[in-house]
């Protein structure tokens, strides 16, 4: 949760920043994103006949009504309007809200904020941050994550190779990337070793660190120098 925090709030401040160069409501405009986002309407399910962004948009606006009594809501709705500039609304996504809306993104746009992570393009980031909102409503709500088969996962890319997307290690391995360029300074990595260093060794070997998906001396590699 603490590298999971870090790169939400990262991401959210990248997203506003691309976003609101196009204008202050840039997150609203169909125009802005992506056609199978913004135009494609959904065939089947509760959302039939809504664009992928529709549907986003009727969460937003279910999550800027939970929060209507929240200071800086009020204070811009009394003053400005009802809508929110995308610097103010960016504090009522949860990281699956911002994965969404990052996905939704034109390319260019997506590359642009990939190639801040040096990650080879925005198709791949896009998956790992739905791969990392997977990961992260698993902490949350304080399930088993050391072993647990991954059901949103991204493909392995070249620098990955050889670790299993099903399972949790690649997705630490991402993380540690990505605070390597977010906050290059922070000790996450280290304490991450040491609980890897300091699980036990049992007898039986029906429980082992491997089974998190990682490999013999993955500590000494150099992302996590």
């Amino acid at each position: 949760m603490d590298a999971i925090e870090r790169i939400e709030m990262a991401l959210r401040v990248d997203i506003a920043y691309c976003l609101g160069q196009k204008g202050a409501l840039a997150y609203l405009l169909p125009q802005n994103f992506h056609g199978k986002f913004s135009k494609h309407r959904i065939t089947k399910g509760k959302y039939s006949g809504f664009t992928q962004q529709q549907v986003w948009l009727q969460k937003f606006n279910a999550s800027v009504k939970r929060n209507s009594k929240t200071d800086f809501v009020q204070h811009h709705q009394l003053k400005y309007g009802a809508q929110l500039p995308v610097w103010a609304a960016i504090e009522l996504w949860d990281f699956g809200m911002m994965s969404t809306l990052y996905a939704g993104m034109k390319v260019v746009d997506q590359n642009l904020i990939a190639s801040k992570y040096q990650v080879e393009n925005g198709l791949i980031f896009a998956q790992w941050l739905r791969s990392l909102n997977h990961i992260r409503n698993i902490a949350a709500h304080h399930s088993r994550l050391w072993n647990v088969n991954i059901v949103d996962r991204s493909d392995v890319s070249s620098e990955f190779i050889g670790l299993n997307n099903a399972k949790p290690f690649l997705y630490l391995c991402i993380m540690k990337k990505l605070l390597n360029v977010i906050c290059p300074n922070s000790l996450w990595g280290s304490r991450l070793v040491q609980l890897f260093l300091d699980f036990p060794i049992l007898e039986s070997r029906l429980v082992n660190i491997q089974q998190t998906g990682c490999r013999i001396g993955w500590h000494k590699e150099k992302l996590w120098q």
